[in-house]
């Protein structure tokens, strides 16, 4: 299986990951967050596809960083929504670490890319991919230190999320 296909597929599998999680999430804010990071899978898999067939790659930049701090935002209403489930913050964790190995290969093959226009589209999904990793990341921090903040305003600063 060529480099390509190889990344293809794992984008197939991250879509078709993400669209689990938000079935686990589908009564919380958490379900739009993973159907658009699913979303986002699905579009980096189409612009591998294009670049394997020699097409003019489309680079759409996401906007899933920005939207899932907005779910963050509202932490009382959020807090309330997710029970802390050890599966699904171990699902999480999965998610983090292929967001990780899709950062590496594609660094990898950006250094081994010999035109402009290939470095191009491995810059942008690198970039995607780390914006899915700080989301993802994001989310596993504020459940895991949920436990340790303090109700009262007035004990200390919160973390912003």
């Amino acid at each position: 299986m060529g480099i390509l296909t190889n990344a293809i597929k794992m984008e197939i599998d991250g879509e078709k990951y993400y669209r689990n999680l938000a079935e686990m999430n589908k009564d919380n804010h958490l379900h739009g967050v993973f159907q658009k990071l699913a979303d986002d899978e699905k579009d980096h898999a189409h612009v591998l596809k294009q670049k394997e067939e020699h097409q003019e790659c489309t680079l759409k930049k996401s906007q899933t960083f920005q939207k899932a701090s907005s779910v963050f935002q509202s932490l009382e209403e959020f807090k309330s929504e997710i029970k802390e489930i050890p599966s699904q913050i171990d699902s999480y964790r999965f998610a983090l670490e292929k967001e990780q190995e899709s950062i590496d290969l594609y660094t990898d093959l950006k250094e081994k890319a010999e035109s402009g226009g290939d470095k191009e589209i491995y810059d942008f999904l690198i970039e995607q991919e780390k914006d899915h990793y700080k989301t993802i990341n994001r989310l596993i921090n504020f459940l895991t230190k949920s436990e340790d903040w303090v109700e009262s305003a007035e004990f200390g600063v919160r973390e912003k999320y």
